[in-house]
Formats: C-alpha cells, structure tokens, sequence
C-alpha cells in the first residue's frame, strides 16, 4: 500500500468524505458540484479549487496561501515602482544640480 503525502491530496468542498488527488480536483469539483445541496459555496479569488461559504471567505483569505502569494507579488510590484519612480526623481535632481554647477 502506498502513502500519498498531504499535500498532493485535497478534502472535496462539497463533500468532506472525498479525498481527492491535487491534479484530480478539477474534474472532480465539476461533477461533485452536480450534486451538491448543502449551503451556498463561492470561489476563492486567487484559487478556482477552494471553495467556500460566502461569510467564510475572509478566514479564508487570512489562511490562503495563493491569496498571501498574489498579494506578495502585488505589494513586490508596488515597490519596485515607487523604488524607480524614488530613483528616476534622484537622478533628474542630480542631473539639474549639476547643471547649477556649470554656470
């Protein structure tokens, strides 16, 4: 019998008894769905396989690792433009104080 380590396994949103193949989940969420009569699921943003109650989302959100992931790379983003913009205003005030220097 083989061990299939946790993190290539995923717990069904739908249906907490199945216990499904990471690269599995796709095909299995579209036809679990089908069948679902419990309460209202949403998708998370930031991953189409984690599926939650709408008042859940927020707990969610605070343990999501794609959402930590993509927010990340989104404030990565924020600060390499305000490094550039900082740095592009740094050089237009060396080069006009040199300029000042030649007169």
């Amino acid at each position: 019998m083989s061990v299939i380590p946790d993190d290539e396994v995923m717990i069904c949103p739908f249906n907490p008894h199945h216990i499904i193949l990471r690269h599995r989940m796709p095909y299995h969420i579209v036809k679990c769905k089908k069948n679902y009569t419990g309460p209202e699921l949403v998708i998370c943003h930031f991953n189409a396989l984690h599926w939650v109650a709408p008042d859940k989302m927020k707990e969610h959100l605070e343990q999501c690792e794609d959402y930590r992931r993509a927010t990340m790379e989104q404030d990565r983003k924020i600060f390499d433009e305000a490094t550039k913009e900082w740095q592009e205003r740094r050089s237009q005030a060396s080069r006009l104080s040199n300029r000042g220097s030649q007169f």
